[in-house]
């Protein structure tokens, strides 16, 4: 699968079949933060946050390849189930990857 950063693309990410196209600040973590490289005295609650939502994006759109291109809703009048498994999963596979960053706490 290809991951492609456009400095001016309208949305978030879009998947397609095997490609990504992202804007590049949903892609390109612009922060100092990187897990193995930076003293943890050094990280900041943005450098965190950024990770993070840089994290949720691109494992929604990896979601898609399933939820919405493999496996497709039957009429248009049930693509909310593509949108909410693919953000179900994010929530599922980033509390296992990043269980001190998860979200379920809050819903």
């Amino acid at each position: 699968m290809d991951f492609i950063a456009a400095p001016s693309f309208p949305v978030g990410g879009m998947e397609n079949w095997g490609i990504v196209v992202f804007h590049h600040n949903m892609l390109l973590d612009s922060s100092e933060y990187h897990e193995d490289a930076v003293d943890e005295s050094e990280v900041t609650v943005e450098m965190v946050l950024e990770h993070y939502k840089i994290s949720k994006i691109i494992t929604h759109e990896i979601a898609h390849q399933w939820f919405g291109n493999l496996v497709s809703i039957g009429d248009w009048s049930e693509l909310w189930l593509n949108e909410g498994f693919a953000t179900y999963y994010v929530y599922e596979f980033l509390s296992k990857l990043q269980p001190e960053l998860t979200d379920n706490e809050y819903y």
